[in-house]
């Protein structure tokens, strides 16, 4: 996923004045942090003269949300009535009056002006609305992952999002997403820009952000350094496990959670006591031997900084959960899914004692 070379801040009047934008963001949960980061490349254009700037981004997982309602309704399931459910629950409609008054609060906009919506990110009519929105408008899409190909990459989805935005500037500003560059509202229409002769810039919040995390927890991290790794995002090379073998050499202690620590007591204990892997996919993929491959090699070069606790929470695939301990093993057919909250509780003050001077969470606290 290229961008240039360019960073947006850098880019001044002449190259975003009368251009339509595409704005990248994350809003996933619609936290009033997500919505407030989302608002400094979108103010940047529309302060420098951008005819329309188009806030794309996603909500949640509403595919699993659909499976979910469908296992708790059962036979007989009203397809269309659960995906109507699901638009609603998590369309970014909810989020258009709180981004108006920030863009308010920033003076971009002026009562009664709004940010208008678009009730898709494809398609003729959503072409039809952007060509009329009024110039200067800031214009939020509807949730990119309510279209499948948004996950697998598809570029004529891609493709799409560009003909309906009418976008010759993509600007990537989802930094808790850009590593995602296989995804469609991602590098997919950065990569068309990129073909159609426009361009595709870093975003100031993710700018700032990359820059923070070099400085913090890189190059100028202080010591005792210790971290919390968890998360569902666990293999390939954007996965946390690539993650801790690259930052684990400059850490002096790491704490395992979620379904990462799958691989790393598989690697420690042995199969037999660990119980399922907690991510189905990951069996029929291959990933998982290389997954424990990575984990036994990262175990032994780096020697004593592992902090791999033995009681869980696990769960079978009827959702019945319990807590277990790999002392007597998981049992069959049950899966980690997170870390038994006294055990838990525990470990943290034993690493308390510890007085770290840096600290980071990778994955959801």
């Amino acid at each position: 996923m290229a961008v240039n070379g360019l960073r947006f801040f850098d880019l001044g009047t002449r190259q975003i004045r009368d251009k339509n934008i595409a704005v990248r963001v994350g809003l996933d949960g619609l936290t009033q942090v997500r919505l407030k980061t989302a608002v400094a490349s979108a103010a940047h254009a529309a302060a420098l003269g951008a005819s329309k700037v188009c806030l794309l981004a996603h909500h949640k997982r509403p595919a699993e949300r659909m499976r979910e309602l469908a296992q708790q309704a059962g036979k007989g399931t009203d397809q269309a009535a659960i995906e109507t459910q699901v638009r609603q629950e998590l369309s970014l409609e909810a989020a258009v009056a709180r981004l108006t008054a920030l863009f308010r609060a920033d003076g971009i906009l002026e009562s009664p002006q709004r940010v208008l919506f678009a009730n898709d990110i494809v398609g003729e009519p959503v072409a039809e609305f952007v060509s009329a929105a009024p110039e200067g408008s800031i214009i939020l899409m509807e949730n990119t992952r309510f279209h499948p190909g948004e996950l697998e990459g598809d570029m004529d989805l891609a493709r799409g999002i560009v003909a309906a935005t009418q976008a010759q500037l993509v600007v990537l500003d989802n930094f808790s997403s850009l590593h995602r560059a296989h995804h469609a509202s991602v590098g997919g229409i950065a990569q068309v820009v990129n073909e159609q002769g426009g361009k595709t810039a870093l975003g100031i919040s993710s700018a700032e952000e990359i820059h923070q995390l070099v400085d913090t927890f890189v190059e100028g991290a202080l010591h005792p350094y210790g971290a919390v790794f968890g998360g569902a995002k666990v293999s390939g090379p954007e996965g946390k496990i690539v993650i801790l073998e690259n930052l684990l050499p400059k850490l002096d202690r790491a704490l395992l959670g979620g379904a990462l620590v799958y691989p790393f007591v598989v690697a420690r204990y042995g199969g037999e006591k660990a119980g399922e892997d907690p991510i189905a996919a990951r069996r029929q993929s291959g990933e998982l031997e290389a997954d424990i491959a990575a984990a036994n090699q990262i175990m032994e070069d780096n020697p004593g900084k592992i902090v791999l606790p033995t009681d869980y929470v696990v769960e079978d695939a009827a959702g019945s959960v319990r807590t277990a301990s790999l002392g007597d093993g998981i049992p069959t057919g049950f899966a980690v899914r997170d870390l038994e909250h006294e055990a838990l509780a525990d470990i943290l003050v034993q690493m308390d004692s510890v007085p770290f001077q840096t600290f980071v969470f990778n994955g959801e606290v």
